[in-house]
């Protein structure tokens, strides 16, 4: 391994994290892949997170410490001032990598020399640490699916991510009030409308916990209205416009589903998707993901939306699943939704 020019950068915040931290160091310091430096930052923790970060004597750890608390934009953003990689892979002090992580992400790097992302399958933990299921909505299509589908919906597993260190140091984390709890979704549609080419490995690469103090858990009603801003936004600029009832049922508040908004959903989108074939913006393939990614969330809202809808709506949306989603099933969308 170089010390001075390590391959990669793992840049992992920290505010008081003391619960599930040494998991997450362990998990990087045991990785199979070991050209690395590992900026920890501790953004003002007033628990035990510097006495367990301390404990460490490993040479690759550079242990930052803010004097107040600045907040996650912040503190990534210092992160990749601090960066000295080719590579930034990011990490959360309270998920855990698999071993060989690094190494299959370095390799993807290598074997497809026109990407700049590479983004991974993940896991999910509960907070006893038991793993529960694999995440069902983040399916896997190419590099141009992606950069459409991301407009909606957030396809990357952000603590999973690893990405040219020169990319994030030019585009950096948006630290703006509108920016809040949403920075990683508007840095990769930025990042895409600039023609950045991510690939995804189709096996789970992390461990990500889902817990009761997330941002999705205390933040997530500000979350979403933030993430229906930007889209909007961006559906502006190819003069589309997708009602936020429709925005809801993507991002899982399924209270408003019936069958009429499942079909404009089904329509809409689909018009906007075959506007971008039309345009040559985006390849048969990626057209072909981005219908397959199309059909997995309208069943997923058909299926999900069930428990959270009045009786009469439960009738129409299973009319809707009976005459518009049973003839589009395939394997590939049951196995999605039973792994």
């Amino acid at each position: 391994m170089s010390n001075n020019n390590p391959i990669v950068s793992v840049l992992m915040p920290v505010y008081n994290g003391e619960k599930y931290l040494k998991e997450a160091i362990d998990s990087v310091l045991k990785q199979t892949y070991n050209d690395f430096e590992f900026i920890i930052i501790n953004d003002g923790s007033s628990d035990q997170t510097e006495t367990i970060i301390l404990s460490y004597n490993d040479s690759r750890i550079k242990y930052v410490k803010n004097k107040i608390n600045l907040g996650l934009i912040k503190t990534l953003n210092c992160g990749i001032e601090l960066a000295r990689g080719k590579y930034i892979a990011r990490m959360d002090a309270d998920d855990i990598a698999m071993l060989d992580r690094f190494e299959k992400q370095i390799n993807k790097f290598i074997s497809h020399s026109e990407i700049q992302m590479v983004n991974c399958k993940c896991l999910l933990l509960n907070e006893k640490g038991d793993k529960y299921r694999k995440n069902r909505t983040n399916i896997t299509v190419n590099y141009q699916a992606i950069k459409y589908i991301s407009i909606f919906e957030s396809m990357i597993v952000h603590p999973g991510i690893m990405i040219e260190t020169s990319i994030m140091k030019q585009f950096k984390y948006r630290d703006e009030p509108n920016t809040a709890y949403v920075e990683d979704f508007e840095l990769w549609n930025r990042l895409f409308a600039n023609n950045i080419r991510c690939y995804t490995i189709e096996e789970p690469l992390i461990f990500y916990r889902i817990n009761s103090e997330s941002i999705t858990n205390t933040k997530g009603h500000e979350q979403k209205e933030r993430i229906k801003r930007i889209t909007q936004s961006i559906l502006k600029q190819y003069d589309v416009i997708i009602d936020n009832k429709i925005l809801d049922l993507i991002l899982e508040d399924f209270h408003h589903c019936n069958y009429k908004l499942l079909k404009k959903m089904d329509s809409d989108i689909s018009n906007f998707f075959i506007s971008l074939l039309n345009k040559d913006l985006v390849s048969k393939a990626g057209y072909n993901d981005m219908v397959m990614w199309k059909n997995f969330k309208l069943l997923f809202v058909s299926i999900k939306s069930l428990k959270k809808i009045s009786f009469l709506n439960k009738l129409e949306v299973s009319a809707f699943f009976i005459i518009k989603m049973i003839p589009r099933i395939n394997f590939k969308m049951i196995n999605r939704l039973c792994n």
